[in-house]
């Protein structure tokens, strides 16, 4: 049986991937640079929610997490 090489694989659409050598500086990413703050926020989001699902069994979205705190002034 032949192994499968990498050209003979289907490509993700919309991922890019790169080569980076040892001693070799790593280039800047571009794709990146040019997304809006919006764009670059939902790209997070979407990495931050598949995490959670490797490391939790729920299917639920964490909600933003408040904190009561009580400030009291000091008199004087």
């Amino acid at each position: 049986m032949e192994q499968s090489k990498p050209a003979d694989r289907p490509l993700r659409p919309g991922a890019t991937s790169r080569v980076i050598r040892p001693g070799t500086p790593e280039p800047d990413d571009l794709d990146v640079m040019a997304l809006t703050p919006e764009q670059r926020i939902d790209a997070v989001w979407t990495l931050s929610k598949a995490c959670m699902a490797w490391n939790s069994e729920g299917d639920d979205e964490p909600r933003l997490q408040r904190s009561v705190v009580h400030i009291q002034r000091a008199r004087g």
